[in-house]
Order: C-alpha cells, then structure tokens, then sequence
C-alpha cells in the first residue's frame, strides 16, 4: 500500500518496478566478489516476481477500492458520536 497510485498511478508502478529491477540486477553483480556467480537466468526471475508481485498489487488494490473497503479509514472517527 506504500507506493502512491494516485494522480500518476502508471509512472509510480513503473517507478517502483524500475527500482526493483535496478536492485535485482546490483544484487546479482555483488554475488561475484564473495565467490557466487552471477546468473542471467536469476535476473530473469527476479524480473519476472517484480512483474508478478507489482501485477497484484495493482490488481488486488483496484478490486479493495472498487469494493468500498478502506484499510486506511480512521476507526476512532467512526467511533465519535
């Protein structure tokens, strides 16, 4: 729920996925110094969960919104009389 989606939903999910593409790749080149290989193919899945994990988000935040359910309402507000 951290990432804003509201006025630039698109450029704040694309920057959000940019971020994490850009760690998983500095995460495999520092996999070198301590005797690890770095491989193409666990950039790709990294990749591929940044695409997965961002997909439902997006989705399962549209379908909590469209519902009318607010994770983020003030309870003690609905408690005043």
């Amino acid at each position: 729920w951290a990432i804003p989606t509201r006025p630039n939903r698109a450029y704040n999910v694309i920057f959000a996925a940019l971020i994490c593409v850009v760690y998983a790749g500095v995460d495999e080149l520092l996999q070198i110094p301590v005797g690890r290989t770095a491989d193409w193919n666990d950039f790709y899945a990294d990749v591929l969960g940044v695409i997965m994990g961002l997909s439902i988000y997006v989705l399962g935040r549209q379908i909590v919104y469209l519902s009318g359910w607010s994770p983020f309402k003030d309870s003690a507000s609905e408690a005043s009389p």
